[in-house]
């Protein structure tokens, strides 16, 4: 700034560190004398943004933990506790009930091949993370994050709070629907809706509406009719602020319903696996003792 520089292009000049939708917002704001709101609007964007992210990662944590400690005790019981049971049952030359019996052969299959398939899954895990590094495999993988069963329609939920937010800021700048679009696009953290705005920017080129460029199966019917309601109004900053909210309190709600569904389903499953090897464990032990 110092040099010469406008406050947009210095900010520009910040890969990495600053969000790339917030540059061509100043600048317009510089423009327009309107700075000071602009600067209010991304702060309270980036907030909203920056919530709803975290209530997605506390939905998912505690299943996560719940998960985690599970496998924990799986393997404790398969590599250390079984074995010593079976050394057990045969010096007493005790009768060895069918479901322990079945627990100790699913230990020694575990035992066999644990190894090489969690070797499998961390080749899969790193096969997966460097293909994100190109664009045609991230572009597949994120396109399979949306069909995820319960989570993919929460972050579709997500994508158009973000879109709704974002879009209204864009649109109260007086920004072109092109530039919006394409500014949405570095925004987004999903390729497969990357991908999406900046066809739909090729589409608004060649004469299409927004509302009809955006035309998509990831993209929301009632969405694309707010859009379509905004054009036909001239209100799109409006409508969009509106369709924020709508998409934010629908993230929370799917949130709490997934939280609210995961986490006794986890919860009853591990419950059931550990009851099902305390019986098995149990009624051995009465076998030996009779």
């Amino acid at each position: 700034i110092d040099a010469g520089s406008s406050f947009a292009d210095a900010l520009s000049a910040e890969k990495g560190l600053v969000p790339g939708f917030v540059p061509p917002l100043v600048h317009a704001g510089e423009q327009s004398g309107t700075l000071d709101r602009v600067l209010d609007d991304v702060a309270k964007t980036l907030e909203a943004n920056e919530a709803l992210r975290n209530s997605l990662i506390r939905a998912l944590l505690f299943p996560l933990i719940t998960l985690g400690v599970a496998f924990a005790i799986l393997f404790f019981i398969v590599f250390w506790l079984v074995p010593r049971l079976t050394d057990f049952l045969v010096r007493t030359r005790a009768e060895i009930h069918w479901s322990m019996q079945t627990l100790i052969d699913v230990a020694d299959v575990m035992q066999a091949y644990g190894r090489d398939a969690a070797l499998i899954l961390l080749a899969a895990a790193a096969a997966l993370r460097i293909g994100y590094m190109f664009p045609a495999m991230r572009l597949a993988e994120d396109r399979a994050l949306l069909s995820i069963p319960l989570f993919g329609p929460t972050l579709r939920l997500f994508e158009m709070a973000r879109f709704a937010s974002v879009g209204a800021m864009l649109a109260a700048s007086g920004l072109r629907q092109v530039e919006m679009l394409k500014i949405l696009s570095v925004v987004t953290q999903n390729a497969a809706y990357r991908a999406l705005y900046l066809e739909a920017a090729d589409r608004l080129l060649t004469g299409s509406a927004m509302s009809t460029s955006l035309a998509s199966p990831i993209f929301p019917r009632l969405m694309r009719h707010m859009v379509s309601l905004g054009e036909k109004t001239g209100s799109t900053d409006d409508v969009l602020g509106r369709a924020a909210t709508f998409y934010a309190d629908e993230v929370e709600t799917r949130i709490r319903v997934m939280v609210g569904s995961l986490v006794p389903a986890v919860t009853i499953l591990v419950g059931a696996g550990v009851a099902v090897i305390y019986l098995a464990v149990l009624v051995t032990f009465l076998s030996a003792y009779n």
